[in-house]
């Protein structure tokens, strides 16, 4: 079980990382056409949809990492929830296991 939730983590770290430096590399052009654009003072058309083509971009990549890590999130409370039930089970198996070696000390008595 471990193995799998590591597989699952280093591929979600990755998947951040990843979105994170495409956020950053998005963003930095951006600012640098805008700067680019206002040393000129000339309206370029091709240096605003390439503007305007990397704050789409960026947009997009950012919506991806706040799906990624409210995902992250639920599956979180979701092994929470389950270790709570699973942590349950198994304080009913040790009453059971002690009632059952009670009954049977009370048995052999008679």
């Amino acid at each position: 079980m471990d193995f799998f939730k590591n597989k699952i983590r280093k591929f979600q770290e990755k998947k951040l990382d990843e979105i994170l430096f495409k956020i950053q590399f998005h963003e930095s052009t951006r600012k640098k056409l805008e700067k680019e654009m206002a040393k000129s003072n000339l309206i370029d058309e091709k240096a605003q949809k390439k503007i305007k083509y990397h704050l789409e971009m960026e947009k997009i990549w950012k919506a991806n990492e706040e799906k990624l890590r409210k995902h992250k999130e639920m599956r979180r409370e979701q092994n929470k929830r389950y270790r709570e039930k699973y942590r349950e089970i198994l304080n009913l198996k040790k009453q059971r296991a002690y009632h059952k070696e009670n009954l049977e000390k009370k048995m052999a008595k008679k």
